[in-house]
């Protein structure tokens, strides 16, 4: 979200409001830093984020699925960080072609950015699009609703034993998902919204 404030805020605003807040965050993260075991166990657990875990994901599974066909195992040590950097980069960039300098604009912006890091992120539970739906509440979007309707369909992997993910069911969710927001898209160009 912070990239967005760039082009919002002047450079000596800039300067102040990212000095402070790193400041900040240097101060908080001082009882952490002691032995560095809490530094280690933070970036073990983010490991275990990236390169382990995997539930209701959407470009992650496609991306696992063509370099299973590939190699014949799963990739997530390389997939679930190469998206990772790629959501990075994608909002780096687009936070620095943004040059709006309307406040309105951010909340629509910030939504899409949350957006994007959930479509390629390896695991998505229903509590992360929390975000996205108050956020949406400020914006003409309404994706975020459905997709918050959608998502619980994810549990049904959990009525198998052993729990495994039903590929229909996710397709079903994303697509559904990927329709709505393309009319959605289209209606919006036209001047249109969903009510």
């Amino acid at each position: 979200m912070l990239p967005f404030l760039l082009h919002r805020l002047s450079l000596k605003e800039n300067v102040r409001f990212f000095g402070l807040l790193g400041g900040l965050l240097a101060l908080l993260f001082i009882p952490l830093i002691g032995g560095g075991e809490v530094i280690a166990h933070f970036g073990n657990s983010l490991d275990l984020y990236f390169q382990q875990f995997e539930f209701n994901a959407g470009i992650y599974y496609i991306a696992r699925w063509i370099a299973f066909k590939s190699t014949g195992y799963n990739q997530i040590d390389a997939i679930g960080p190469t998206l990772a950097l790629c959501t990075t980069l994608y909002i780096l960039l687009t936070a620095l072609w943004d040059n709006s300098r309307r406040w309105e604009d951010l909340p629509d912006r910030w939504l899409l950015a949350g957006a994007v890091y959930l479509f390629f992120a390896t695991i998505v539970h229903p509590w992360y699009l929390t975000m996205l739906i108050v956020l949406s509440l400020f914006t003409s979007r309404r994706f975020p609703i459905v997709w918050s309707v959608l998502i619980f369909l994810s549990y049904i992997h959990y009525t198998y034993s052993p729990p495994r993910e039903n590929w229909w069911v996710l397709g079903m969710e994303y697509g559904v998902l990927a329709i709505f927001m393309t009319i959605e898209s289209f209606l919006s160009r036209a001047g249109k919204q969903f009510t």
